[in-house]
């Protein structure tokens, strides 16, 4: 007989030895057999022991600072006898041995995922072949000798590193069954960079969970905390739920109870909590279970941190009387995932609230999550259900109570359906509508209860949040409908309320609403691109509130009485109680938010409504904040730059209470303060004229006192541009002035000769100098005197345009001194005719313009024609002297 006939003999009765002992359901995970499993270990290991096959490896070791050196390539063999199991690495150059490594049952391994880009030599075949997979294969073996030198092993193919992984798994395990006690293996093969620093893990970690006993309860603890593992924890958990190992505790912790034993019942408190800490879906959707809750939530109360405590978690969970069914749920399934979810949510708020981990955490929420996406699935299609619902709120016969609870269940069932997708919050919210979902608000916001008028604003708000339309819509459908004695439009329940309740919550509640309801997206102005079309159903909502709620909303500062307020003297001062105050906070912030959207609709309400007047008069009171609100007010209108605006602020004298408020802050640095001066700051930046010139002159003298602050110096200086504009240079005035001069004030045009313009655009004294210079004149006297010496008989020489010699003849000297002489005659005779001209002319232009006055389309045609023929004229009789002096 060979040793592998052998072999197989071996194999076979080690498969039935550990059939019989091992029940199969543990093994079949996967839909393999325990059998086939533990056939295809043994057979495996019979390879290895019949087969030295060598792979192609390099060696690393890990060195001083941190950086693995490469050792050497070589080929890795895998050897066992009967002694030990290990594997060789020889050079491929000489045959040398590179490394001789045992395999210990104890020693760590680690399979871990190489990166070809960092070793070219070993992977470039496997890269070219399976170039997607190249980044994810595992390629590499990390371990730690017991001189604690670190090594690494990189196959060049991933057939070899799995080969030898799997001799070293069954080498480790052979030692685990070497005590005949059926052990679950627990294996993690963590994936990280060979130059990064891996967290050592165990290839092979061994489990025993030992029997239920008290004997055994912290063996139990220490096992399960010894699970750090993603894999452990996976193995543990299917291994608690298959064998119930839940349920085996429940027996142990009566036990302990009736015993009085607190050291063990803070030990189950650990095991309990750790299983739950597991991660696991199955556990926990076990835990929760009907029979068993109770159970696990009674050893939870054993709390080892509080010795001395002990919750009641129990008597809570069994009180049933929480659970109220306003319409009976037929379907079992759905009513048992709700109390699924509240124990979840009583376990996750309450129970473990401080021991948590984010994955746990997790867990817990997604599981809340879906069943509350089945809940609300179920309950919206049953259409039985949500009639009989709603049918509640419109039976007479129906107690107040009755109608309550339909209140409060419809709010958490908002409340659920807010956490869910866009299409399915739609869903939900049009099947309450075509229930009847707007009639629940006639009784929820005018109830006494405050906690249902609190459920019916969240109701609304939630509604508003997922379609304001829808909203909008109904309340327009509203109005049209013939008014009934029995009904009240939904507007008018909610500034109703808003006036008159008293609870501050609710009152910003209904705030929150109503700017919901008039947020319409319209933007500022009334473009057509950004205002609502009256004809849709966000601007007929817009025309029914301004036309026949505004007023009723803003009722409360209306109803002001109107007191001076004056730089100097005394104040009354405006009592207001925390209610009114509230309310005429919501009033302000809403007047802020209609003024920046509403464009026109807002102007003509404030033109036609003391608003103005009414809001400067909340400076009165001494709640700073509402102080603060009417202010907000006054910077909304400012900031919108509209002359209608800033006109009325100054008819109705809203300056002076600021200003008077500003002076009482006495420079103290706070909002109030701040916010007062940063709109004077913002009046001088966008230089508004109108207001920095009220201002200044209404209240300089008062504003320059202020100098703990730069803004009034500068609104002063703002002023004093806008009235006396600093004179201009000398450089720009004479620009300005050249300017006017040639355009005449219109006059130029494309038919005035250039010698007209140059004479209009050449002064008396410079027209003098040029006549002086222009010798050319000049020199056509003398071609005259040579013309009257013709007679002659001697020849004249002409007169030379060069410079002559010192041999010029004297008849030269004399013509030239001659020519001197009536030269300067000429000059006194012209200089006498353009006065002469000058004076005439003078007379006929007209008035000179001012410098800065501009070309005006609007000049008169018969005006500038006769300025042109005057300019004519004028020139003409220029040429003629010209033509009489030559």
């Amino acid at each position: 007989m060979d040793s592998c006939e052998i072999g197989r003999m071996v194999r076979n009765r080690m498969v039935k030895f550990f059939a019989s002992v091992v029940p199969k359901k543990k093994y079949v995970t996967s839909g393999v057999s325990f059998n086939s499993c533990l056939s295809s270990r043994l057979d495996s290991m019979a390879d290895a022991t019949s087969t030295e096959k060598s792979y192609r490896v390099k060696l690393y070791q890990l060195g001083e600072n941190s950086n693995w050196e490469d050792k050497g390539t070589g080929y890795c063999t895998y050897i066992q006898n009967d002694l030990q199991a290990e594997f060789l690495v020889k050079s491929e150059t000489d045959e040398s041995i590179l490394l001789q490594s045992r395999i210990e049952k104890n020693r760590l391994y680690q399979k871990q995922q190489g990166r070809p880009s960092l070793l070219p030599d070993l992977t470039p075949r496997f890269r070219v072949a399976h170039p997607s997979l190249s980044m994810r294969v595992e390629t590499l073996i990390v371990w730690t000798e017991d001189n604690d030198v670190d090594l690494a092993l990189s196959f060049q193919e991933a057939d070899g590193c799995a080969a030898l992984w799997d001799h070293i798994c069954d080498v480790q395990r052979d030692h685990s069954l070497a005590g005949q006690v059926p052990h679950f293996e627990l294996t993690l093969f963590l994936s990280s960079d060979i130059h990064g620093s891996p967290q050592p893990f165990m290839a092979t970690s061994v489990v025993s969970l030992p029997p239920p006993e008290m004997s055994n309860l912290n063996k139990i603890e220490a096992i399960i905390k010894d699970c750090v593992t993603l894999d452990q924890k996976e193995r543990l958990s299917s291994f608690i739920i298959m064998e119930n190992y839940i349920d085996s505790l429940l027996p142990i912790f009566e036990t302990c109870e009736d015993l009085e034993d607190l050291d063990g019942l803070h030990v189950l408190h650990n095991i309990m909590r750790s299983i739950i800490l597991l991660n696991d879906n199955n556990i926990i959707e076990h835990v929760i279970k009907d029979e068993i809750i109770l159970g696990v939530v009674g050893i939870l109360e054993y709390d080892p941190q509080f010795p001395k405590l002990k919750a009641n978690h129990r008597e809570f969970l069994a009180d049933n009387s929480k659970f109220k069914q306003v319409v009976p749920i037929r379907d079992k399934s759905v009513e048992s995932k709700i109390h699924q979810t509240f124990r979840l949510q009583y376990l996750k708020d309450v129970i473990l609230a401080r021991v948590f981990d984010d994955p746990t955490f997790s867990i817990i929420n997604s599981m809340i999550f879906f069943n509350h996406v089945d809940i609300v699935t179920h309950l919206q299609n049953d259409s039985e259900f949500l009639n009989s619902l709603f049918n509640i709120l419109a039976d007479a016969r129906a107690s107040l109570e009755k109608k309550r609870e339909v209140v409060l269940f419809v709010q958490e069932f908002c409340s659920i359906a807010k956490n869910l997708q866009m299409a399915s919050r739609a869903e939900v919210y049009n099947s309450l509508c075509n229930h009847g979902l707007f009639q629940i608000f006639e009784y929820s916001l005018t109830d006494s209860d405050v906690k249902v008028r609190l459920a019916g604003a969240e109701i609304l708000e939630s509604v508003l949040e997922h379609d304001s339309d829808l909203v909008r819509s109904f309340i327009v459908d509203q109005s049209k409908r013939e008014p009934n004695e029995s009904s009240t439009s939904l507007i008018e329940v909610i500034i109703d309320q808003f006036t008159k309740d008293s609870d501050e919550g609710i009152k910003m509640q209904y705030a929150e609403v109503m700017r919901a309801l008039l947020d319409t997206n319209a933007g500022i102005g009334e473009s057509v691109m950004a205002e609502i079309s009256r004809d849709s159903d966000a601007g007929q909502f817009l025309v029914l509130f301004y036309d026949k709620y505004m007023v009723q909303y803003v009722k409360a500062i209306l109803d002001i009485e109107t007191k001076p307020i004056t730089l100097k003297g005394d104040i009354e001062e405006l009592v207001l109680s925390r209610s009114e105050a509230e309310t005429c906070l919501h009033i302000c912030d809403m007047l802020c938010f209609a003024i920046r959207q509403h464009g026109i609709r807002s102007k003509y309400f404030m033109l036609s409504s003391p608003c103005f007047s009414k809001v400067a008069q909340l400076l009165r009171c001494k709640q700073q904040h509402v102080k603060a609100a009417a202010i907000r007010v006054f910077r909304a209108c400012v900031g919108t730059k509209d002359d209608f605006y800033l006109r009325n602020l100054i008819k109705n004298h809203v300056f002076e209470p600021i200003v008077r408020t500003l002076l009482n802050t006495q420079g103290r640095d706070n909002l109030l303060n701040s916010s007062i001066l940063e709109l004077f700051d913002f009046i001088r930046k966008e230089n508004l004229k109108l207001l920095v010139s009220h201002i200044v002159t209404q209240f300089g003298d008062s504003l320059d006192k202020l100098d703990y602050s730069t803004v009034f110096a500068q609104l002063r200086t703002k002023h004093e541009q806008n009235t006396d504009p600093d004179p201009p240079s000398e450089e720009t005035a004479n620009a300005a002035a050249s300017t006017a001069t040639v355009r005449h004030e219109g006059w130029g045009s494309e038919t005035v000769d250039d010698q007209e313009e140059e004479y209009f655009n050449t002064s008396d004294e410079e027209a003098g100098e040029k006549s002086t210079e222009a010798k050319a004149l000049v020199d056509y006297d003398d071609d005259e005197e040579e013309e009257k010496e013709e007679p002659s008989d001697e020849p004249q020489a002409s007169v030379s345009t060069e410079s002559e010699d010192d041999s010029s003849s004297l008849s030269d000297e004399k013509s030239k001194e001659d020519v001197e002489e009536e030269t300067e005659e000429t000059k006194d005779e012209a200089k006498e005719e353009n006065d002469t001209l000058d004076e005439a002319t003078k007379e006929k232009r007209p008035p000179p313009p001012p410098p800065k006055r501009q070309h005006s389309d609007e000049d008169d045609d018969g005006d500038l024609l006769a300025a042109r023929a005057t300019r004519r004229a004028a020139a003409a009789a220029l040429n003629s002297k010209k033509q009489k002096f030559r």
